[in-house]
């Protein structure tokens, strides 16, 4: 009986980066996170909004909080929580990409693999 080719038998390293989804393992657990859960990131939009409209500043972690404790939306969960505190530094980057304006509201520091 032949060795089945090492590519194809093995199941996919979790512990690996997806090429192209994200600087660090973190970031590629978010994507893929974010990508299951789009109905949560326009969730996390509106409040991002609103705070927008009232001018005053926030941190990102805040908007998760209201979203993990006050809101009863389906999450899928990311290892083993609902809203994993890993994932807050690329929801504030995905927020900012979507609405500029955020960025007079909102600072965010380099996260590993950021230039």
């Amino acid at each position: 009986m032949s060795k089945p080719h090492p590519f194809v038998a093995r199941p996919p390293d979790t512990r690996q980066l997806p090429l192209g989804m994200g600087r660090n393992l973190n970031e590629a657990r978010y994507r893929e996170w974010a990508i299951s859960n789009p109905d949560v990131i326009v969730l996390f939009l509106q409040f991002a909004r609103e705070r927008l409209r009232s001018g005053r500043r926030f941190g990102m972690k805040a908007l998760v909080e209201r979203v993990r404790w006050d809101e009863a939306v389906p999450i899928e969960k990311w290892q083993g929580f609902r809203l994993n505190n890993s994932m807050v530094a690329y929801l504030a980057r995905d927020l900012l990409k979507i609405e500029p304006e955020l960025k007079w509201l909102m600072r965010t520091r380099r996260v590993k693999g950021e230039v």
